[in-house]
């Protein structure tokens, strides 16, 4: 499959509201890297054209893989590339996969404003993608303070940041309940525990990341 900027994203027809969150993020993720935002649809995509399919299927991903939950299976089919979500956590999983390891992007860039690579397409050949995780918490956890001073769309990025990191949570060390709010609009889990972090070594790149 070659991806370009025009490449459509594809929604299935039932999605809970984190995978359109991830598929716009993933969309402006496209734009800055190939140069233009991509359309995001609903299924069925033309037959024959290309486009990236968004589609969660349990069913599927425990068939191939029983033992493992929010995770993704990829794969390209022609001019197709298809993530298949074990869930809807797996599924923003696996679109932020898709940011850092064939669009490039390092899971901080949008959070720091570092510059994305530009390219004019990428070629993307996967015959069976599966990533696994070691067991144990994939979780940020920074000061409440830091936190609180963050507006609603630096949250976001935030939690864009975690994702593509391959996290799965992120925590404060007190109750924060703007975090609370954009953990729950990107699917990602929120709590409390000492801090392991903090955000001037999350933008001098020194937070953990998981694949």
């Amino acid at each position: 499959m070659i991806w370009i900027a025009d490449t459509p994203l594809y929604l299935p027809l039932v999605y809970p509201p984190t995978v359109l969150a991830a598929a716009e993020r993933l969309a402006g993720d496209v734009a800055r890297v190939l140069g233009s935002r991509p359309p995001v649809r609903p299924q069925p995509a033309p037959f024959g054209e290309p486009g990236l399919l968004i589609a969660p299927d349990p069913a599927y991903t425990r068939a191939v893989a029983p033992a493992w939950r929010e995770t993704f299976v990829a794969q390209s089919d022609g001019p197709l590339l298809t993530v298949t979500g074990a869930d809807g956590r797996g599924t923003v999983l696996g679109l932020a996969w898709l940011a850092v390891h064939h669009l490039g992007l390092e899971p901080g860039d949008a959070f720091t404003g570092r510059a994305a690579p530009r390219r004019e397409a990428v070629e993307v050949e996967l015959d069976f993608e599966l990533p696994r995780w070691p067991p144990g918490s994939r979780a940020w956890s920074l000061p409440a303070a830091e936190l609180a001073a963050l507006s609603d769309s630096r949250l976001d990025d935030l939690c864009g940041a975690l994702l593509r990191a391959g996290g799965t949570g992120l925590h404060a060390t007190a109750e924060c309940e703007p975090l609370r709010a954009a953990c729950a609009r990107h699917g990602v889990r929120y709590g409390e525990a000492e801090a392991d972090l903090t955000l001037a070594r999350l933008a001098a790149g020194a937070a953990p990341r998981w694949w």
